[in-house]
């Protein structure tokens, strides 16, 4: 039998443009602050939006200063930048998903929001409401929305748990330190600027080999790669095993890929 590698890769990185990324909050219109001081719309201009009701076709994003109000555009693709974890969606017709609670990249420039959505694409709104946060506020915790999966929340540095050898997509998030993947998963076997390497991990039963990749120093994708060549056949069933399993925990991926 010819032997082959198999090869899934649940996340996939391309060029996102020049933009000053930030990670911020998906927040839901019910749990929005509402002791924000309205801002102007964008620096330089000398649009104020006070009072405006927040539809589900709306995305709220809580910055580090600012929470932003944004809406679609008509046509929101852009390009795609990773792949996360689908959830409950928070807007549902423009073409982009995003996850109440979850953290996304985005950068605000001018009138414009640039959100890194749910499935990975970069898309362009426009911000209708700009406020700055309260520093009560600022501090606030997003609460993590009710499923009747109930998952752990996110533990910071300080509080990891002992790194395990059985591979758990929950250990990492998109946007950790290559310092703060080390600190959950332990030490890699190999790594380099842009990669961490860790060979003979157990994913649902198979071993593999997990390489975190990283761009600026923020993690972007991972990739999972059976640890020895076996038959084309038993590499197929493998990969099958691994879809399965991953699907169940986190639903169904973006730009799975077979090799």
């Amino acid at each position: 039998m010819r032997p082959a590698l198999c090869l899934f890769i649940f996340a996939v990185a391309s060029q996102a443009g020049d933009h000053q990324w930030q990670t911020g909050e998906i927040v839901d219109s019910e749990i929005a602050s509402t002791t924000i001081t309205p801002g102007a719309v964008a620096s330089g201009s000398t649009i104020r939006i006070i009072h405006r009701q927040v539809t589900d076709t709306n995305v709220i994003i809580r910055g580090a200063e600012y929470e932003y109000v944004a809406e679609r555009e008509p046509s929101s693709y852009l390009q795609s930048r990773t792949g996360v974890i689908s959830g409950i969606l928070l807007s549902r017709d423009h073409g982009c998903r995003f996850i109440v609670g979850d953290r996304a990249d985005y950068s605000a420039e001018g009138g414009k929001l640039y959100v890194i959505d749910a499935d990975g694409k970069q898309c362009k709104l426009n911000i209708i409401r700009q406020a700055h946060l309260e520093p009560a506020t600022q501090a606030q915790l997003v609460p993590q929305p009710t499923t009747s999966e109930q998952v752990a929340p996110r533990p910071t540095t300080s509080q990891q748990a002992e790194p395990k050898r059985d591979f758990d997509f929950r250990h990492v998030y998109w946007g950790m330190s290559t310092e703060e993947v080390i600190a959950a998963e332990g030490q890699p076997d190999k790594s380099d600027e842009r990669d961490l390497i860790f060979d003979e991990r157990d994913v649902a039963g198979h071993a593999a080999s997990i390489v975190y990749h990283f761009r600026s120093g923020r993690l972007i994708g991972a990739s999972v790669a059976i640890a020895s060549r076996i038959a084309e056949k038993d590499a197929l069933q493998v990969f099958a095993d691994w879809k399965s399993a991953l699907d169940g925990l986190y639903g169904k991926g973006a730009g799975d890929v077979e090799r």
